[in-house]
Protein backbone atom coordinates (compact mmCIF):
# COMPACT_ATOMS: atom_id res chain seq x y z
CA UNK A 1 0.00 0.00 0.00
CA UNK A 2 1.66 3.56 -1.37
CA UNK A 3 1.97 6.10 1.70
CA UNK A 4 -0.37 8.49 0.12
CA UNK A 5 -3.21 5.68 0.84
CA UNK A 6 -1.82 5.17 4.19
CA UNK A 7 -1.99 8.80 5.66
CA UNK A 8 -5.90 8.60 3.59
CA UNK A 9 -6.62 5.56 5.51
CA UNK A 10 -4.89 7.29 9.07
CA UNK A 11 -6.54 10.34 8.55
CA UNK A 12 -9.73 8.91 7.99
CA UNK A 13 -9.55 6.74 11.01
CA UNK A 14 -8.68 9.93 13.42
CA UNK A 15 -11.30 12.05 11.97
CA UNK A 16 -13.81 8.94 12.50
CA UNK A 17 -12.16 8.83 16.51
CA UNK A 18 -11.83 12.54 17.40
CA UNK A 19 -15.46 13.43 16.17
CA UNK A 20 -17.60 10.44 17.31
CA UNK A 21 -21.08 11.11 18.27
CA UNK A 22 -20.79 8.10 20.62
CA UNK A 23 -17.68 7.78 22.36
CA UNK A 24 -15.02 10.78 23.08
CA UNK A 25 -12.35 8.15 24.77
CA UNK A 26 -10.06 8.72 21.73
CA UNK A 27 -10.84 12.89 21.77
CA UNK A 28 -9.98 12.89 25.48
CA UNK A 29 -7.03 11.08 25.69
CA UNK A 30 -5.43 13.48 22.50
CA UNK A 31 -6.37 16.52 23.84
CA UNK A 32 -5.35 15.53 27.13
CA UNK A 33 -2.10 14.81 24.99
CA UNK A 34 -2.09 17.93 23.33
CA UNK A 35 -2.28 16.00 19.77
CA UNK A 36 -4.86 17.27 17.58
CA UNK A 37 -5.34 15.50 14.09
CA UNK A 38 -6.47 18.72 12.03
CA UNK A 39 -3.44 19.90 12.92
CA UNK A 40 -0.63 17.86 14.13
CA UNK A 41 -1.67 15.15 11.01
CA UNK A 42 -0.45 16.45 8.10
CA UNK A 43 1.65 13.71 6.26
CA UNK A 44 2.92 10.35 6.70
CA UNK A 45 5.66 10.54 9.06
CA UNK A 46 3.15 12.50 11.94
CA UNK A 47 2.03 8.94 12.56
CA UNK A 48 4.89 9.24 15.25
CA UNK A 49 3.00 11.75 16.70
CA UNK A 50 0.34 9.88 17.85
CA UNK A 51 0.08 9.04 21.19
CA UNK A 52 0.36 5.13 22.10
CA UNK A 53 -2.28 2.75 22.97
CA UNK A 54 -2.09 0.50 26.11
CA UNK A 55 -4.88 -2.50 27.34
CA UNK A 56 -4.62 -0.87 30.44
CA UNK A 57 -6.13 2.35 29.16
CA UNK A 58 -9.02 0.00 27.66
CA UNK A 59 -9.36 -1.90 31.16
CA UNK A 60 -9.84 0.88 33.17
CA UNK A 61 -12.92 2.47 31.60
CA UNK A 62 -16.42 1.42 31.09
CA UNK A 63 -16.09 -0.70 27.86
CA UNK A 64 -19.35 0.58 26.26
CA UNK A 65 -17.73 4.12 26.81
CA UNK A 66 -15.14 3.21 23.85
CA UNK A 67 -17.70 1.60 21.66
CA UNK A 68 -17.50 4.26 18.81
CA UNK A 69 -20.97 2.82 16.90
CA UNK A 70 -24.36 2.97 17.61
CA UNK A 71 -24.76 -0.23 19.97
CA UNK A 72 -27.47 -2.00 17.93
CA UNK A 73 -25.26 -1.90 15.08
CA UNK A 74 -22.65 -4.25 16.80
CA UNK A 75 -22.73 -7.48 15.13
CA UNK A 76 -20.63 -9.49 17.83
CA UNK A 77 -18.44 -9.07 20.35
CA UNK A 78 -15.04 -11.12 21.41
CA UNK A 79 -14.00 -11.77 24.85
CA UNK A 80 -10.66 -12.90 26.18
CA UNK A 81 -8.73 -13.64 29.03
CA UNK A 82 -5.21 -12.92 27.43
CA UNK A 83 -1.98 -12.89 28.82
CA UNK A 84 -3.20 -10.37 31.88
CA UNK A 85 -5.85 -12.76 33.03
CA UNK A 86 -8.73 -9.89 32.62
CA UNK A 87 -11.52 -10.15 30.76
CA UNK A 88 -11.12 -7.73 27.66
CA UNK A 89 -13.96 -6.87 25.25
CA UNK A 90 -14.06 -6.06 21.27
CA UNK A 91 -16.84 -5.08 19.68
CA UNK A 92 -17.42 -5.18 15.97
CA UNK A 93 -19.73 -3.60 13.60
CA UNK A 94 -22.62 -5.44 11.39
CA UNK A 95 -20.87 -4.38 8.30
CA UNK A 96 -17.02 -5.01 9.67
CA UNK A 97 -15.46 -7.13 6.94
CA UNK A 98 -12.67 -9.66 7.13
CA UNK A 99 -11.65 -11.26 4.09
CA UNK A 100 -9.06 -13.69 4.58
CA UNK A 101 -6.39 -13.39 2.00
CA UNK A 102 -4.14 -16.44 1.64
CA UNK A 103 -7.33 -19.25 1.22
CA UNK A 104 -6.51 -19.12 -2.54
CA UNK A 105 -3.24 -19.99 -1.62
CA UNK A 106 -3.31 -23.05 0.79
CA UNK A 107 -4.35 -25.57 -1.48
CA UNK A 108 -5.77 -26.50 -4.74
CA UNK A 109 -9.29 -27.34 -4.38
CA UNK A 110 -12.00 -25.19 -2.99
CA UNK A 111 -12.12 -24.72 0.52
CA UNK A 112 -14.37 -26.38 3.18
CA UNK A 113 -13.35 -25.25 6.87
CA UNK A 114 -14.59 -26.41 10.29
CA UNK A 115 -13.60 -24.07 13.12
CA UNK A 116 -12.64 -25.62 16.46
CA UNK A 117 -11.64 -22.71 18.93
CA UNK A 118 -11.97 -23.79 23.19
CA UNK A 119 -13.01 -19.77 23.21
CA UNK A 120 -17.14 -19.31 22.64
CA UNK A 121 -17.09 -15.97 21.67
CA UNK A 122 -13.88 -15.74 19.52
CA UNK A 123 -15.65 -18.81 17.45
CA UNK A 124 -18.70 -16.61 17.15
CA UNK A 125 -16.44 -13.60 16.12
CA UNK A 126 -14.90 -16.19 13.46
CA UNK A 127 -18.39 -17.61 12.31
CA UNK A 128 -19.01 -14.05 12.10
CA UNK A 129 -16.61 -12.70 9.94
CA UNK A 130 -16.37 -15.49 7.31
CA UNK A 131 -19.65 -15.89 6.87
CA UNK A 132 -19.98 -11.87 5.84
CA UNK A 133 -16.84 -12.64 4.07
CA UNK A 134 -17.70 -15.41 1.82
CA UNK A 135 -21.25 -13.90 1.11
CA UNK A 136 -19.66 -10.79 0.09
CA UNK A 137 -16.15 -12.35 -1.77
CA UNK A 138 -17.96 -15.35 -2.65
CA UNK A 139 -14.94 -16.81 -0.27
CA UNK A 140 -15.26 -20.31 1.54
CA UNK A 141 -18.24 -21.37 3.51
CA UNK A 142 -16.98 -22.07 7.70
CA UNK A 143 -18.73 -24.41 9.79
CA UNK A 144 -17.94 -24.72 13.42
CA UNK A 145 -17.57 -27.45 15.34
CA UNK A 146 -17.59 -28.56 19.09
CA UNK A 147 -14.39 -29.14 21.33
CA UNK A 148 -16.31 -30.58 23.88
CA UNK A 149 -17.14 -33.06 22.04
CA UNK A 150 -14.36 -33.85 19.43
CA UNK A 151 -15.89 -36.97 18.10
CA UNK A 152 -19.08 -35.70 17.24
CA UNK A 153 -16.83 -32.26 15.47
CA UNK A 154 -15.13 -35.17 13.98
CA UNK A 155 -17.87 -36.95 12.53
CA UNK A 156 -19.64 -33.72 11.43
CA UNK A 157 -16.20 -32.85 9.60
CA UNK A 158 -15.93 -36.15 7.87
CA UNK A 159 -19.90 -35.76 7.11
CA UNK A 160 -18.95 -32.58 5.10
CA UNK A 161 -15.53 -33.88 3.64
CA UNK A 162 -13.92 -30.69 5.54
CA UNK A 163 -10.40 -30.48 4.01
CA UNK A 164 -8.94 -27.41 6.17
CA UNK A 165 -9.44 -27.18 10.43
CA UNK A 166 -8.91 -24.04 11.86
CA UNK A 167 -7.84 -24.64 15.45
CA UNK A 168 -5.70 -23.53 18.16
CA UNK A 169 -2.09 -25.91 18.29
CA UNK A 170 -2.20 -27.76 21.35
CA UNK A 171 -5.99 -28.26 20.42
CA UNK A 172 -4.36 -29.70 17.01
CA UNK A 173 -2.05 -32.29 18.72
CA UNK A 174 -4.91 -33.31 21.32
CA UNK A 175 -6.97 -33.81 17.29
CA UNK A 176 -5.05 -36.37 16.21
CA UNK A 177 -5.50 -39.22 18.35
CA UNK A 178 -9.35 -38.87 16.81
CA UNK A 179 -8.50 -38.14 13.55
CA UNK A 180 -7.55 -42.24 13.84
CA UNK A 181 -11.16 -43.27 14.04
CA UNK A 182 -12.30 -41.10 10.74
CA UNK A 183 -10.63 -42.54 7.78
CA UNK A 184 -12.60 -40.87 5.52
CA UNK A 185 -11.92 -37.30 7.52
CA UNK A 186 -8.05 -38.08 7.27
CA UNK A 187 -8.40 -38.87 3.06
CA UNK A 188 -9.98 -35.36 2.53
CA UNK A 189 -8.45 -33.28 5.27
CA UNK A 190 -5.67 -31.48 3.43
CA UNK A 191 -4.69 -28.57 6.04
CA UNK A 192 -4.16 -27.29 9.44
CA UNK A 193 -4.76 -23.73 9.83
CA UNK A 194 -3.12 -22.75 13.30
CA UNK A 195 -3.82 -19.47 15.54
CA UNK A 196 -4.01 -18.17 19.34
CA UNK A 197 -0.28 -19.63 20.34
CA UNK A 198 3.09 -18.98 20.07
CA UNK A 199 4.10 -21.86 17.92
CA UNK A 200 8.32 -21.96 18.34
CA UNK A 201 9.69 -24.31 15.11
CA UNK A 202 9.80 -27.13 17.74
CA UNK A 203 6.35 -27.47 18.31
CA UNK A 204 5.99 -26.82 14.68
CA UNK A 205 8.25 -30.11 14.03
CA UNK A 206 6.04 -32.26 16.84
CA UNK A 207 3.01 -30.96 14.73
CA UNK A 208 4.30 -32.21 11.38
CA UNK A 209 5.50 -35.62 12.68
CA UNK A 210 1.72 -35.61 13.83
CA UNK A 211 0.61 -34.65 10.33
CA UNK A 212 3.27 -35.40 7.82
CA UNK A 213 1.01 -35.15 5.22
CA UNK A 214 -1.03 -32.08 5.97
CA UNK A 215 -0.16 -28.35 5.07
CA UNK A 216 0.50 -26.59 8.43
CA UNK A 217 -0.25 -23.12 7.66
CA UNK A 218 0.39 -20.87 10.61
CA UNK A 219 -1.51 -17.14 12.04
CA UNK A 220 -0.54 -14.60 13.88
CA UNK A 221 -3.20 -12.47 16.27
CA UNK A 222 -3.83 -11.12 19.19
CA UNK A 223 -6.36 -11.41 21.86
CA UNK A 224 -7.74 -8.17 20.15
CA UNK A 225 -8.91 -9.08 17.10
CA UNK A 226 -8.15 -12.07 14.48
CA UNK A 227 -5.48 -12.56 12.27
CA UNK A 228 -3.22 -9.50 11.50
CA UNK A 229 -0.60 -11.73 9.46
CA UNK A 230 -0.82 -15.53 7.56
CA UNK A 231 1.03 -17.69 5.97
CA UNK A 232 0.75 -18.73 2.06
CA UNK A 233 1.85 -22.48 1.16
CA UNK A 234 5.35 -21.43 0.55
CA UNK A 235 5.85 -19.94 4.11
CA UNK A 236 3.77 -22.76 5.34
CA UNK A 237 6.68 -25.22 4.25
CA UNK A 238 9.42 -23.69 5.63
CA UNK A 239 10.64 -25.56 9.26
CA UNK A 240 13.73 -23.85 9.95
CA UNK A 241 12.47 -19.72 10.93
CA UNK A 242 8.37 -19.14 11.44
CA UNK A 243 7.65 -16.34 9.26
CA UNK A 244 4.72 -14.04 8.42
CA UNK A 245 2.81 -12.14 5.84
CA UNK A 246 1.25 -9.00 6.99
CA UNK A 247 -2.63 -8.05 6.02
CA UNK A 248 -1.54 -4.69 5.23
CA UNK A 249 -4.72 -3.21 3.40
CA UNK A 250 -6.22 -3.70 7.23
CA UNK A 251 -3.47 -3.12 9.83
CA UNK A 252 -0.54 -0.75 9.65
CA UNK A 253 2.54 -2.18 11.53
CA UNK A 254 5.25 -0.74 13.57
CA UNK A 255 8.22 -2.15 15.72
CA UNK A 256 9.52 0.04 18.31
CA UNK A 257 12.01 -0.09 21.75
CA UNK A 258 9.07 -0.68 24.05
CA UNK A 259 11.54 1.12 26.73
CA UNK A 260 11.92 4.37 24.63
CA UNK A 261 8.96 4.25 22.63
CA UNK A 262 11.53 4.85 19.07
CA UNK A 263 11.13 2.96 15.95
CA UNK A 264 13.96 0.07 15.45
CA UNK A 265 16.61 -0.24 12.54
CA UNK A 266 15.46 -2.74 10.33
CA UNK A 267 15.58 -6.27 11.26
CA UNK A 268 15.80 -5.58 14.71
CA UNK A 269 13.60 -7.14 17.66
CA UNK A 270 10.96 -4.88 19.03
CA UNK A 271 7.34 -4.77 20.50
CA UNK A 272 4.61 -4.77 17.58
CA UNK A 273 2.44 -1.76 17.03
CA UNK A 274 -0.48 -1.97 15.53
CA UNK A 275 -3.55 0.32 14.05
CA UNK A 276 -6.24 -1.27 12.74
CA UNK A 277 -8.30 -0.18 9.61
CA UNK A 278 -11.08 -2.17 9.23
CA UNK A 279 -12.80 -2.55 12.72
CA UNK A 280 -15.00 0.37 13.40
CA UNK A 281 -16.96 -0.60 16.52
CA UNK A 282 -13.72 -1.03 18.62
CA UNK A 283 -10.38 1.21 16.36
CA UNK A 284 -7.36 0.25 17.83
CA UNK A 285 -4.89 3.00 17.53
CA UNK A 286 -1.37 2.09 17.96
CA UNK A 287 -2.02 -0.27 20.01
CA UNK A 288 0.94 -1.68 22.04
CA UNK A 289 0.30 -5.31 21.60
CA UNK A 290 3.60 -6.38 23.82
CA UNK A 291 4.63 -8.91 21.39
CA UNK A 292 8.32 -8.90 20.38
CA UNK A 293 8.13 -9.20 16.19
CA UNK A 294 11.20 -8.17 14.05
CA UNK A 295 10.74 -7.79 10.21
CA UNK A 296 12.71 -9.74 7.67
CA UNK A 297 13.30 -9.61 3.81
CA UNK A 298 10.87 -10.71 1.54
CA UNK A 299 12.05 -13.76 -0.17
CA UNK A 300 8.73 -15.47 -0.81
CA UNK A 301 7.55 -16.84 -4.00
CA UNK A 302 3.65 -15.59 -3.70
CA UNK A 303 4.23 -12.38 -4.27
CA UNK A 304 2.76 -10.99 -1.32
CA UNK A 305 4.11 -7.39 -0.58
CA UNK A 306 5.53 -5.90 2.28
CA UNK A 307 8.25 -7.60 4.47
CA UNK A 308 7.88 -10.38 6.61
CA UNK A 309 6.97 -10.80 9.96
CA UNK A 310 8.64 -12.92 12.65
CA UNK A 311 7.18 -13.28 15.97
CA UNK A 312 9.85 -13.86 18.87
CA UNK A 313 7.33 -14.33 22.17
CA UNK A 314 5.11 -11.64 24.56
CA UNK A 315 7.50 -9.52 26.63
CA UNK A 316 6.70 -7.08 29.58
CA UNK A 317 3.46 -9.03 30.87
CA UNK A 318 2.89 -10.37 34.36
CA UNK A 319 1.88 -13.97 33.27
CA UNK A 320 3.16 -16.10 30.86
CA UNK A 321 1.76 -19.29 30.43
CA UNK A 322 4.09 -22.20 29.00
CA UNK A 323 4.18 -26.12 29.18
CA UNK A 324 0.48 -26.31 30.78
CA UNK A 325 1.81 -23.79 33.83
CA UNK A 326 0.87 -20.37 34.44
CA UNK A 327 3.51 -18.39 35.79
CA UNK A 328 3.37 -15.07 37.28
CA UNK A 329 5.79 -12.59 38.05
CA UNK A 330 4.43 -12.31 41.60
CA UNK A 331 5.53 -16.02 42.00
CA UNK A 332 9.42 -14.72 42.29
CA UNK A 333 8.30 -12.13 45.63
CA UNK A 334 9.07 -14.79 47.77
CA UNK A 335 13.03 -16.14 46.30
CA UNK A 336 13.98 -12.50 45.50
CA UNK A 337 12.54 -11.17 49.50
CA UNK A 338 14.79 -14.26 50.58
CA UNK A 339 18.15 -13.20 48.57
CA UNK A 340 17.72 -8.94 49.39
CA UNK A 341 21.10 -8.68 50.38
CA UNK A 342 22.69 -10.19 47.43
CA UNK A 343 20.64 -9.21 44.58
CA UNK A 344 18.25 -6.26 43.47
CA UNK A 345 14.47 -6.79 43.96
CA UNK A 346 14.38 -7.39 39.78
CA UNK A 347 14.38 -9.75 37.61
CA UNK A 348 14.12 -10.77 33.48
CA UNK A 349 12.41 -14.46 32.80
CA UNK A 350 13.12 -15.69 29.23
CA UNK A 351 10.60 -18.64 29.04
CA UNK A 352 11.03 -21.27 26.29
CA UNK A 353 8.62 -23.99 25.79
CA UNK A 354 10.71 -26.95 24.08
CA UNK A 355 8.92 -30.47 23.06
CA UNK A 356 10.54 -33.88 23.55
CA UNK A 357 8.04 -35.88 21.28
CA UNK A 358 4.62 -34.84 22.20
CA UNK A 359 5.46 -34.07 26.25
CA UNK A 360 6.20 -30.00 26.47
CA UNK A 361 9.10 -29.00 28.91
CA UNK A 362 9.78 -25.71 30.06
CA UNK A 363 13.56 -23.76 29.89
CA UNK A 364 14.04 -21.19 32.18
CA UNK A 365 16.86 -18.57 31.39
CA UNK A 366 16.81 -15.60 34.59
CA UNK A 367 19.10 -12.81 34.20
CA UNK A 368 19.45 -10.95 37.83
CA UNK A 369 21.32 -8.13 39.09
CA UNK A 370 23.18 -8.22 41.94
CA UNK A 371 23.68 -5.21 44.23
CA UNK A 372 26.83 -2.86 44.70
CA UNK A 373 29.51 -4.90 46.16
CA UNK A 374 28.31 -7.88 45.73
CA UNK A 375 30.73 -9.97 43.73
CA UNK A 376 29.73 -13.01 41.43
CA UNK A 377 30.67 -16.72 42.22
CA UNK A 378 29.77 -20.07 41.49
CA UNK A 379 28.91 -20.37 45.37
CA UNK A 380 26.89 -17.82 44.98
CA UNK A 381 25.34 -18.92 41.84
CA UNK A 382 24.17 -22.07 43.28
CA UNK A 383 23.10 -20.49 46.40
CA UNK A 384 20.50 -18.29 44.06
CA UNK A 385 19.52 -21.58 41.89
CA UNK A 386 19.04 -23.75 45.50
CA UNK A 387 16.63 -20.58 46.35
CA UNK A 388 14.66 -20.59 43.32
CA UNK A 389 14.04 -24.14 43.06
CA UNK A 390 12.58 -24.36 46.61
CA UNK A 391 10.64 -20.88 46.76
CA UNK A 392 9.52 -20.67 43.30
CA UNK A 393 6.25 -22.32 43.74
CA UNK A 394 3.78 -23.29 40.63
CA UNK A 395 1.10 -24.04 42.84
CA UNK A 396 0.91 -24.98 46.81
CA UNK A 397 2.03 -28.41 46.52
CA UNK A 398 4.34 -27.55 43.44
CA UNK A 399 7.37 -25.97 43.72
CA UNK A 400 10.46 -25.41 41.08
CA UNK A 401 12.17 -28.30 42.36
CA UNK A 402 9.64 -31.04 42.06
CA UNK A 403 8.27 -29.60 38.58
CA UNK A 404 12.57 -29.96 37.33
CA UNK A 405 12.21 -33.98 39.05
CA UNK A 406 9.35 -34.75 37.56
CA UNK A 407 10.45 -33.77 33.80
CA UNK A 408 8.24 -30.91 33.35
CA UNK A 409 10.90 -28.13 33.48
CA UNK A 410 14.87 -28.44 32.73
CA UNK A 411 17.41 -27.00 35.41
CA UNK A 412 17.32 -23.14 35.92
CA UNK A 413 20.09 -20.97 33.92
CA UNK A 414 21.14 -18.40 36.53
CA UNK A 415 22.66 -15.15 34.68
CA UNK A 416 23.58 -11.74 36.09
CA UNK A 417 23.26 -8.49 34.09
CA UNK A 418 22.98 -4.97 34.53
CA UNK A 419 20.03 -3.78 33.62
CA UNK A 420 19.39 -0.48 31.60
CA UNK A 421 16.66 1.01 33.34
CA UNK A 422 16.70 1.56 37.18
CA UNK A 423 16.33 -2.29 38.48
CA UNK A 424 13.39 -1.82 40.94
CA UNK A 425 11.80 -1.04 37.46
CA UNK A 426 12.69 -4.37 36.00
CA UNK A 427 10.38 -7.08 36.03
CA UNK A 428 9.24 -9.08 33.48
CA UNK A 429 8.48 -12.39 31.99
CA UNK A 430 9.40 -13.07 27.98
CA UNK A 431 8.16 -15.83 26.47
CA UNK A 432 9.57 -17.48 23.21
Amino acid sequence: MKNDDVFLKFKNLLNFVFNNEYSDFYRAKYEKAGFNPASNFNSIDDVKKIPFLAKKELLEIDLFKRLFVEEKKVGTIAVTSGTTGEPFVIFYHESDIYSPPYFPELIDEKIRLLCLSPNPPMTTLFYHLYSLAAKKTNGPRAYVGDVSNLSASCQLAEMLKINVIYTFPSLAIVLNDYLEHYPGLKKSLKCLMLVGELVTPGKKKLLKTLYPNLKISLQYSSNEGPAMAFQCRYLAERNDQIHYHTRLNDYYFEIINPETGQSVESGEKGELVITNFWNSATPLIRYKTGDLVSFAQNDCPCGAPGPLLRHWGRANYDVVKAGGFVLKTEMLEKPLLNLKEYVEDAFEAHIYEEFIGAKPKVRIILNLSLKNGVKESAELKVKIQNEFLENWRLSPKLNLEKALSAGLFEPIQINFVEFQKSPKAQKRFILH
